[in-house]
């Protein structure tokens, strides 16, 4: 899941959710490597 956030006077922040488990935790090119994994857990 893909989130846009953008505020007046801000720069828009872009960002994306991977579920638990999900094959692109390992595979994504801009987090490969575990850096994903290091992000916040909701279970």
């Amino acid at each position: 899941m893909h989130f846009l956030i953008a505020v007046d006077g801000d720069e828009p922040l872009i960002t994306h959710l991977f579920r638990e488990g999900a094959e692109y935790l390992d595979s994504d090119v801009v987090f490969g490597e575990g850096a994903a994994r290091r992000g916040v857990r909701v279970p």
